[in-house]
């Protein structure tokens, strides 16, 4: 059964979805006064991604570059590295710990353009560029030699998130949030002043909504809901030894398809997207084999261990929803691949400007809601999903074709060019054309018997030549075409002079 609420509970801001973005929020704005009430149509969940904390959109700045101005960008990364910051404190306030360090972002052979492409946003957002490693450094660090290319940064912190969601609502409740768990929105009024939303057992009236539920606040907000698609995923682990011990950070590919995956000592923790949701432990470690194989061929047999598929929502942008809708309402969904970062920057940019009348949300105004087209939406994901895995294929293939070609003329001989067989005849009239004994113009000389030819024929220098030949390095070379006919050899000729 729902628990209930009171018929028209007051409070300042009504937050509407448990998530780590509402749950944040509601934090921050109970610790400067503010009276919070929390909707969850469930109950808490854990968070099971990686706790990562690096600032930036995404983890990829050549996106955020190619869909707004670099003044936009720029300033949406400066917020973002603010609320970074604020997050580690708070975390380490909290208790959380830190199980790692630093952003791997790495590139097969046919990926490295797009690593290119980060180096050059960066360049243009004016931020300092990251350290390149390449084959080797990668293979020793991570023992794969799939990865042609990589970037570190070694600034990003993770944190163990297991009971990041459960610790926040502790939090939250200490600084005097109400949170009503498996109460759903089921509408909402949010054109007046003052807010109403409406629950099975009665309504919650404030001043401010924010909503953080996405999909799941069709209910109250379908502007929100279908702006945004489900993106399923699969992970889950392996106990295997993969990395240097001193590594602890997180490995994310390069593309929309790219994995991400955290190798420890002992310990693999692997996710990747997948074109359909995987549902039952059987399918998801199937799938969960697949995808990691091609980073570690040896775990195509492995044991999958927590194998399970989910879901996220994100837009067709991959870029994070967060800003004013209207006067009042609020939101913050869709938090794409960066999401513990979104999130603090959602909770940071929504205090700011309900308590502090600080506009710098407006900066992410740039990425407004849009229509993700529903099922139609779905199915061109899912058929784009197919098409970028085949040509991702072809593309792996063909550099790997070349690498391989590469290697082979690099490992082979060189070639040397061989001369043209010697006519034994046409030389033997040569030779008699250039002696004087046998009525040959020569240079008009008649040589004594028993005296070599070659020994009495002048050199005049470069201009007088024979044949277009200077005469002594004729007869020199004809010899050595002759005795080089007679001993097998390969000789090349070249005029002197």
């Amino acid at each position: 059964m729902p628990v209930g609420t009171p018929p028209d509970l007051n409070a300042d801001v009504c937050v509407v979805g448990g998530t780590t973005a509402g749950l944040w929020t509601a934090l921050r704005l109970a610790r400067r006064g503010v009276e919070v009430v929390l909707l969850e149509q469930g109950t808490l969940a854990p968070v099971h991604r990686a706790g990562l904390l690096s600032p930036g959109l995404t983890l990829w700045q050549s996106t955020v570059c190619g869909q707004a101005s670099k003044e936009t960008a720029r300033a949406t990364f400066d917020l973002s590295l603010e609320a970074v910051a604020d997050a580690v404190a708070e975390f380490e306030a909290l208790g959380i710990g830190r199980t790692g360090r630093g952003l791997l972002r790495v590139g097969a052979g046919h990926e490295t353009a797009a690593l290119d492409a980060e180096a050059a946003g960066r360049d243009l957002l004016g931020l300092s560029q990251l350290r390149r490693w390449g084959r080797m450094e990668i293979a020793a660090t991570i023992a794969s030699n799939r990865y042609a290319g990589a970037t570190y940064d070694p600034h990003a912190v993770i944190f163990d998130t297991a009971d990041l969601t459960f610790i926040l609502a502790a939090a939250a409740r200490a600084a005097g949030v109400r949170i009503l768990e498996r109460t759903p929105a089921l509408g909402a009024d949010l054109e007046g002043v003052r807010k109403y939303v409406h629950t099975p057992a009665g309504r919650v009236r404030a001043d401010h909504v924010v909503l953080c539920a996405g999909r799941g606040a069709a209910a109250i907000a379908p502007w929100l809901a279908r702006a945004l698609e489900p993106e399923p995923w699969v992970g889950g682990g392996f106990a295997v030894y993969t990395a240097r011990p001193d590594f602890s950070g997180l490995v994310v590919e390069a593309g929309p398809l790219g994995a991400r995956f955290m190798p420890h000592e002992g310990e693999l923790s692997f996710e990747a997207p997948t074109a359909s949701r995987v549902r039952g432990e059987v399918g998801a470690a199937v799938t969960l084999r697949r995808r990691a194989r091609a980073v570690y061929p040896e775990l195509g047999r492995g044991l999958a261990e927590r194998a399970a598929g989910f879901s996220l929502s994100r837009t067709p942008s991959g870029l994070p929803l967060i800003g004013e809708r209207r006067p009042g309402v609020w939101y913050a969904a869709g938090l794409g691949g960066n999401p513990l970062a979104n999130a603090a920057l959602a909770a940071d940019a929504i205090t700011a400007a309900l308590v502090d009348r600080n506009h710098k949300i407006a900066d992410l105004s740039a990425f407004q809601p849009r229509y993700a087209f529903g099922l139609a939406g779905r199915a061109a994901s899912a058929a784009s999903f197919w098409w970028l895995r085949l040509r991702e294929g072809t593309a792996e293939q063909m550099a790997a074709r070349a690498a391989r070609r590469a290697a082979a003329e690099a490992a082979s001989p060189p070639i040397l060019p061989v001369a043209a067989p010697v006519n034994r005849g046409r030389l033997h009239g040569r030779l008699k054309r250039s002696d004087p004994r046998h009525g040959g113009a020569g240079q008009g000389h008649h040589a004594p018997a028993g005296v070599p030819v070659a020994h009495l024929v002048p050199d005049h220098g470069p201009g007088a030549v024979a044949g277009g030949m200077p005469g002594s390095a004729l007869l020199h070379a004809a010899h050595a075409e002759a005795e080089a006919a007679a001993d097998g050899s390969r000789v090349h000729l070249h005029a002197v002079t």
